[in-house]
């Protein structure tokens, strides 16, 4: 992960503050401050971890969604990162199939037996 954010983690920050900024909280930044605010945020995201788009975009916007129905005044990221739901548990591997590690066992015993004077 490279030191600028990627296009598509400042699209969702920003498109997430733009909504909570409509909510007009109290301590909400200016219109004005509003870009300044969404640089801190962002800057103070991307270096916390590693983000994948495929991975966390939804995440971050279900989070925007959950901080707006709880937040009470403007939020700072931290709390963003408070709402984020946690990383998709990756699909299990299949159970071993204990018949063909059997069926190659065996074929080894006869090919070791053979061996033998």
């Amino acid at each position: 992960m490279g030191t600028t954010p990627a296009p598509w983690f400042t699209g969702v920050i920003v498109s997430g503050l733009q909504r909570l900024a409509a909510m007009r909280l109290p301590s909400t930044p200016l219109d004005g401050d509003l870009r300044l605010a969404a640089a801190v945020w962002i800057a103070a995201l991307w270096a916390r971890r590693a983000w994948d788009a495929e991975r966390d975009a939804s995440r971050l916007e279900a989070a925007f969604l959950a901080l707006a129905g709880h937040a009470r005044r403007w939020p700072g990221p931290a709390e963003l990162i408070d709402h984020l739901p946690p990383k998709p548990t990756p699909r299990a591997l299949p159970a071993p199939r204990a018949r063909a590690g059997l069926r190659h066992l065996t074929a080894i015993k006869h090919l070791l037996g053979d061996l033998q004077p």
